[in-house]
């Protein structure tokens, strides 16, 4: 490593400390300001620790990666795609081909996290369960077709 390349990281940690401070004395101002209004507005409920308590994992995280005691799941990131993408092209297809099938198996089993969070299939029968969103304007259960996934899910929804 040349002198250089030297000052430019040292240029890079200096930047990432005072982004630190930066971030801490904003943390500092507004959870200030957060419990001036909790003590004000509403000092029976304490309600003012759930800010500083979220706010303030994510600062220590940000002051150990600006220390460089952190997790060094960025710079491993950022690597992995500087050699991504400075491959020659036959090696690029591999790694893009198995990056969309595992996108699509993502969004796969989101989906599938999402409907089992639901409850299920929209257009489930309404008499099964809390699936029902809205009740029928002018049909009932006894009025439409038993059979009718059409029917069923126009009754639901509409």
């Amino acid at each position: 490593m040349d002198e250089h390349e030297r000052i430019v990281k040292a240029a890079q940690q200096v930047d990432k400390r005072i982004g630190f401070y930066v971030h801490s004395v904003v943390f500092l101002l507004v959870c200030g300001g957060l419990a001036a209004v909790n003590l004000f507005a509403t000092p029976e409920v304490w309600w003012a620790q759930w800010p500083f308590l979220g706010w303030g994992v994510a600062v220590v995280f940000h002051g150990l990666c600006a220390f460089g005691n952190g997790p060094n799941v960025v710079a491993g990131w950022r690597l992995r795609k500087i050699r991504e993408l400075s491959a020659p092209e036959g090696a690029v297809g591999v790694s893009r081909a198995a990056t969309t099938s595992t996108r699509i198996f993502g969004i796969l089993l989101l989906g599938i996290l999402i409907g089992g969070a639901a409850g299920g299939a929209p257009c489930a029968n309404a008499r099964d369960g809390p699936v029902r969103l809205i009740a029928p304007l002018t049909t009932t259960s006894a009025s439409r077709p038993a059979n009718s996934v059409v029917s069923t899910c126009r009754s639901i929804f509409f």
